[in-house]
């Protein structure tokens, strides 16, 4: 995960640098078909940018832009509905409708190479957001940034695709949010179940063995720079088989 979110960083940092969204930006669509050219040649080179980061690694990601409602071109777009909550793979908006939302506002005022959050609606998602600026500056009439870019990342799949990789068959993995809250877990509810248990009962961060039904298991902690906790939990009969497996190889 961490690979994929510096790939984001880098694609925020891209579109700031690109000079056709940066023009393209500036000028406001006067007929229903020039916004809709722009619209089409906005959404190929936004995606564009970013496939190379995401697209290799995550098969469901959702993407979209939010022009700054003072720049001309937002006015074409302020009757489009608000998303990251809609379940759309792409969307160009206006930030019109974002002033209100905690995320939105942390983003304008984080320096960080990208914001991390989660929203309720979409609860299986990892978002990655940032306040992008024309080649990294305010634009020079005090506007400040042209818009927020956001990636949203399917964590279910991204776990379906990191399981197939793990080489302990019988374990689980599990994602937390800042707050350490489960935003998602490969298949076994019942086991997600206990180790929510768990986890509520023991703090967060330190490697541990636990008894869980007369099963023992080792839970282990990794901290991402995304901010999110990857909890993997694997029986120790599992650990112990697949050594075994590999020392008779």
């Amino acid at each position: 995960l961490d690979s994929i979110a510096a790939g984001i960083s880098r694609s925020f940092a891209a579109v700031g640098d690109n000079d056709f969204i940066v023009e393209a930006l500036k000028e406001k669509a006067n007929s229903p078909e020039e916004k809709a050219r722009e619209k089409i040649l906005l959404t190929d080179e936004y995606k564009n940018i970013f496939e190379l980061s995401v697209g290799p690694y995550v098969d469901d990601y959702m993407l979209h832009f939010y022009i700054n409602e003072e720049l001309p071109l937002a006015a074409s777009f302020k009757n489009m509905v608000y998303s990251p909550l809609e379940n759309e793979d792409f969307g160009i908006y206006s930030t019109e409708k974002l002033r209100d939302m905690k995320w939105y506002k942390e983003t304008l005022e984080s320096n960080a190479p990208r914001q991390t959050f989660t929203v309720e609606e979409q609860p299986k998602y990892i978002f990655f957001s940032k306040a992008i600026s024309e080649h990294g500056f305010p634009f020079p009439d005090g506007r400040g940034y042209m818009g927020v870019g956001v990636v949203g990342i399917n964590c279910e799949r991204l776990l379906s695709n990191m399981q197939r990789r793990m080489v302990a068959g019988d374990s689980e993995t599990i994602i937390l949010d800042q707050d350490n809250k489960i935003i998602c877990a490969t298949d076994n509810e019942h086991s997600v179940e206990l180790i929510a248990q768990l986890l509520r009962d023991n703090p967060i961060g330190f490697n541990m063995t636990e008894q869980i039904e007369n099963d023992d298991y080792y839970i282990s902690f990794a901290k991402s720079d995304t901010g999110v906790t990857f909890v993997s939990v694997t029986t120790k009969d599992s650990i112990y088989l697949e050594g075994k497996d590999v020392r008779n190889a």
